[in-house]
């Protein structure tokens, strides 16, 4: 299943708007958010941390190994809030000695989960306006060669062509009315579940879905209970007629990756035999005939190979002039050198050249090196 960014937007602003049209039957419905979060688990795009009118999603990573040791009830009674970070703690009474130690994000929630990985940090700075920072964790960052592009508002990498890839995308809307206001922090599923699987770590959501209207609220009476509870996802809440509902629980996903899938992934992508080679137009330097040929070095010969009958690697392929186009167009991703075609973070054609009659051409050999 496909969820772009735009489409998890739309649909966490779904979860928390109040509609024109029976507001009743959307007040009564909070356990929709918990839909959302299963629907989407199967998507392109895992929510970090939403922030909006009647939703709040905020996921960490916990040590798969401490799962078991998990109480679901203490859970329950706890929350990782946005500014949760590292800190010196300085703890003096007990009649004990004064210690002094660096405390980790998770540590209100036990020692199984304290070992965890905050994902997503809010942090504020006195006397600074403006929105606070989100900051993501460097861990992840660095581990998936993530850099951050301003203007995309996104922690990016380049892919094998050399395009830029949004992994970390972080959405940010502000208005008059502050209950209109949007934070919504994605990943890429396919890298974080890589990333999930190698770290030993599962993905525990905090989640509260709180539907109300504010004019006319005047607190919880009358409500019917809800609850759930299975080993990787359990929830409280209660409805109120068609006036309020909430939803407050914890959901654990596991990576949808093994580690022996990933192993093989990375094995495939170093193998030569699982490249492929486009088919070019050359003249072949043994005979002097016009060829079409492969630039698959293992049908092509080179001058220590005199009794082959393969056509030489030194071939020379040839181009339109208008193929140059392409690359001179896009001075952001290309580099065009006298002799020489550079792709960013991809590859690099050695060198090319462009004879009389306008035409482009380089060596068969220079060919095969390019993805």
């Amino acid at each position: 299943m496909t969820h772009r960014m735009s489409d998890v937007l739309n649909d966490l602003k779904r979860l928390a708007v109040l509609p024109d049209t029976d507001p009743g039957v959307w007040l009564a419905s909070a356990e929709e958010g918990v839909h959302f979060l299963k629907e989407h688990l199967s998507g392109d795009q895992t929510v970090l941390y939403a922030s909006l009118n009647a939703v709040m999603i905020h996921g960490v990573l916990v040590p798969e190994k401490g799962l078991a040791a998990i109480d679901h009830d203490e859970l329950s009674r706890e929350f990782v809030a946005p500014d949760a970070s590292w800190i010196i703690e300085h703890v003096s009474s007990g009649g004990e000695p004064d210690r002094v130690y660096l405390a980790p994000p998770l540590r209100h929630l036990g020692e199984c989960i304290e070992d965890g990985e905050k994902l997503v940090f809010k942090r504020s700075f006195a006397g600074r306006e403006g929105e606070t920072p989100v900051e993501i964790s460097q861990k992840l960052v660095h581990a998936l060669d993530l850099h951050f592009l301003e203007e995309r508002n996104a922690w990016c990498r380049l892919d094998d062509d050399g395009d830029i890839v949004e992994v970390v995308k972080i959405v940010r809307e502000s208005f008059a009315d502050w209950t209109h206001n949007v934070t919504v922090v994605t990943v890429l599923t396919k890298y974080f579940a890589e990333y999930m699987r190698l770290a030993d770590m599962v993905l525990l959501y905090f989640f509260d879905f709180t539907r109300t209207q504010p004019q006319s609220f005047n607190g919880w009476s009358g409500v019917t209970p809800v609850q759930f509870n299975a080993p990787d996802l359990f929830y409280h809440g209660g409805v109120m007629g068609r006036s309020g509902s909430y939803i407050n629980g914890r959901m654990i996903v596991r990576p949808a990756i093994t580690y022996e899938e990933i192993v093989k992934e990375h094995i495939e992508k170093r193998n030569p035999s699982s490249k492929q080679y486009a088919v070019f137009k050359a003249i072949d330097l043994k005979t002097n005939e016009r060829i079409e040929v492969s630039a698959d070095p293992a049908g092509l010969s080179n001058y220590f190979q005199p009794e082959s009958e393969l056509p030489l690697e030194m071939s020379p392929a040839f181009f339109k002039a208008e193929v140059l186009h392409r690359y001179k167009a896009d001075s952001v991703k290309y580099e065009l050198d006298d002799r020489s075609i550079t792709c960013r973070g991809a590859w690099s054609l050695r060198t090319y050249d462009v004879n009389k009659e306008g035409q482009v051409h380089t060596y068969l050999r220079y060919l095969g090196e390019l993805p």
